[in-house]
């Protein structure tokens, strides 16, 4: 029996540890600092052509082309995260933007920031 108790009592420094960094990243995720870093200018990503799918909208004649666009930039738990927006751009049969479609495709870009 006292061998039983040696065994547990020499766990307790182990389970204590666990528990103490369970608190910690409990803690460190609930503050998740958020820094909007400036202005972010609509600038288009061009990828390797996957993203770029050009159809007709045989409703309207117009084509359209898939672009993606940085719409934010923030610092989170020491990363850099930027996300990135779809778009569906509507181009007349000269190539003049017509409209302009959000769509709900977002994409998260993470960069460690080296403190």
């Amino acid at each position: 029996m006292k061998n039983q108790f040696l065994k547990w009592i020499s766990m307790l420094p182990l389970f204590i540890i666990i528990l103490f960094a369970a608190y910690l990243d409990h803690e460190d995720m609930q503050k998740a600092n958020t820094v909007v870093l400036g202005d972010i200018d609509s600038t288009p990503v061009s990828g390797d052509g996957v993203d770029e799918k050009e159809m007709k909208d045989e409703a309207e004649g117009l084509s359209y082309t898939l672009e993606k666009r940085l719409e934010k930039r923030e610092i989170i738990n020491g990363y850099l995260v930027e996300t990135y927006r779809e778009y569906e751009i509507y181009k007349d049969e000269s190539g003049n933007v017509i409209k302009t479609v959000p769509t709900s495709n977002l994409d998260f870009l993470r960069y460690y920031i080296n403190e």
